[in-house]
């Protein structure tokens, strides 16, 4: 089973992405839901997702420099 985080800095949002896909039917594991960069970065770090979902504009870091400072590491 792989894993995913999804991060957006609306909640409407985050909780459509969660229920609009069947993720158990993808063999995916939702573990964890972000409202901004910094907590995606933190927890992209720390649970080590396989995929995710982030936002570009995001309160603090945008979802471009979380990518950036994933990749750095």
């Amino acid at each position: 089973m792989f894993t995913a985080l999804l991060a957006d800095d609306e909640i409407n949002i985050l909780n459509l992405l969660e229920k609009l896909i069947d993720w158990n039917a993808l063999n995916i594991e939702v573990i964890g839901k972000c409202q901004s960069g910094s907590e995606a970065y933190q927890a992209i770090i720390s649970r080590k997702p396989d995929i995710v979902i982030i936002d570009i504009k995001m309160p603090g870091l945008s979802g471009l420099d979380v990518v950036r400072q994933i990749q750095e590491e």
